[in-house]
């Protein structure tokens, strides 16, 4: 059984999902449908600080 290794998104492809975060106009789920960017890998989104589905 071989591994599988695990996506890794270039730093250029991650401060642009965290710049469209921090604008605060869409939730986690429409970015990451947005960059197709699994949401519970988004690494990028949470650095960016709460979005507008924060509570």
């Amino acid at each position: 059984m071989s591994k599988t290794k695990r996506k890794r998104y270039s730093a250029e492809f991650e401060a642009k999902v965290a710049l469209d975060a921090l604008k605060g106009d869409s939730t986690v789920h429409e970015l990451a449908a947005r960059f197709r960017y699994p949401p519970e890998h988004g690494h990028a989104v949470e650095a960016a600080g709460p979005g507008p589905d924060a509570r």
